[in-house]
C-alpha cells in the first residue's frame, strides 16, 4: 500500500459505509463524524465494489443483508481482489447466529458489529479497529460535527 492508500486529497482517512437502509447510513455517518475521517456511502453490493476499487477506502463498514448482492458476497469479492484485499472490513448485521459470525471471520472480516448497535459499542469498536494505515481512526478534536 502506498502512502496515499485510503485517504482523500488532504490525507484524511476514507471510510466506505455500505447499507441498504438509508436511516442506518445516516446514523453511521453521524457516528463517524466523531472521528477524523471522511465517508462515502453505497446502498448495495455492486456499488460498494465500485467504490472500494475506485476510492481505496481505509476501512469498510459492510451490512450483511442487502438485496442484489449480500455483504458476505461483497466481502468475499473484496478479499479475492488484490486491489482491495488488505482493506479492513467490519461487518454490520442483526444476525446473531454463530454461523454468520464465523463465516464473516473466515472470509476475512476484522470484526462483527451486531444491530441494533449502540453509540458506545460503535465508538469502542471503531476506536480499536486498525485501518489500512495500521492504526485506528483518531477522535475528532471537539467531539465531531
Amino acid at each position: 500500500m502506498g502512502p496515499g492508500y485510503g485517504a482523500v486529497g488532504d490525507g484524511t482517512p476514507l471510510v466506505l459505509v455500505v447499507d441498504d437502509d438509508t436511516r442506518m447510513l445516516a446514523l453511521l455517518r453521524a457516528l463517524l463524524d466523531s472521528f477524523e475521517c471522511e465517508s462515502v456511502e453505497a446502498e448495495n453490493g455492486p456499488r460498494a465494489l465500485e467504490l472500494a476499487a475506485s476510492r481505496s477506502p481505509q476501512l469498510i463498514l459492510l451490512d450483511v443483508h442487502m438485496p442484489a448482492m449480500d455483504g458476505m458476497e461483497v466481502l468475499g469479492r473484496l478479499k479475492r481482489d488484490p486491489a482491495t484485499k488488505d482493506i479492513p472490513v467490519l461487518m454490520l448485521t442483526g444476525q446473531q447466529e454463530t454461523r454468520y459470525i464465523e463465516a464473516a471471520f473466515k472470509l476475512g472480516a476484522v470484526d462483527y458489529i451486531l444491530k441494533p448497535l449502540t453509540c458506545v459499542q460503535f465508538m469502542d469498536i471503531i476506536g480499536k479497529t486498525r485501518t489500512a494505515f495500521g492504526r485506528p481512526l483518531r477522535p475528532r478534536a471537539g467531539g465531531g460535527g
